[in-house]
């Protein structure tokens, strides 16, 4: 049975502006129902990954990323992290001819260039060892870069990722295995556990979605959900 938003989220009335709340974050508190308090209907990838940051720094150990059903706004945050980086770099697809003894593996999308940066979690985009879990969608953090292999700490081990081949109309690259995923789509994170999550959505728009991506966490005090129209949301008044 699919679960009403109104039955799992209560909305705490308390220091209100216009129509909106001072804080820029709903917290969720793991209560029956689930209380939900500090919002603000207007946010930035800077509040956002500011936020994410400050959670790792006040839970290290801990496992966290930010969800968002529209791949556009994963792509301006993943940017937003990078452009914070001290040290960034691009790895350019790179084109050949000569497939070798390689087997060149479909590409459906396309990009110029990979940028990535020492310590920032990416998702690995091809099934390369399922027995030690090294599959399509693994998430792991970057230790060490260079040009002709990138080190990622994943939970299952560690990894030394090489370039691959690809090829789309003709046209043959190889490029890293990876993409950014400091920010994904929800979709995305479907069978992922983390310890918190940050979820850049609308209630009404999207109350489906939000309901699939606060399953991705381990625990609601460690939760985000930012972009919620007040007034579209029945509020009712509680105490926490």
């Amino acid at each position: 049975m699919k679960a009403d938003i109104d039955d799992l989220f209560l909305l705490e009335n308390a220091g209100m502006i216009g129509n909106q709340l001072e804080e820029p974050f709903l917290i969720l508190e793991a209560n029956s129902p689930l209380v939900v308090r500090d919002f603000l209907e207007d946010w930035t990838e800077e509040k956002v990954v500011k936020e994410v940051i400050e959670l790792r720094e006040s839970n290290p150990g801990k496992l966290f990323t930010i969800l968002s059903p529209r791949w556009k706004v994963v792509n301006e945050v993943n940017k937003h992290f990078l452009s914070e980086a001290e040290r960034r770099e691009k790895f350019p697809s790179l084109y050949t001819k000569d497939a070798g003894n390689d087997k060149a593996r479909e590409c459906h999308g396309y990009a110029e260039y990979l940028e990535l940066a020492p310590e920032c979690q990416v998702m690995l985009t091809i099934n390369h060892d399922v027995a030690r879990g090294l599959v399509n969608g693994s998430v792991g953090k970057v230790e060490e870069i260079s040009s002709d292999k990138i080190i990622v700490q994943f939970p299952q081990s560690r990894m030394d990722v090489l370039r691959v081949l690809y090829e789309k109309e003709k046209k043959m690259w190889r490029q890293f295995p990876l993409r950014m995923a400091e920010a994904m789509a929800i979709h995305a994170a479907q069978g992922k556990i983390y310890d918190g999550v940050i979820v850049m959505a609308s209630f009404l728009e999207t109350g489906g979605l939000v309901y699939t991506a606060l399953s991705r966490a381990r625990s609601l005090k460690l939760c985000r959900i930012t972009s919620l129209k007040l007034n579209r949301v029945p509020v009712r008044s509680t105490r926490i």
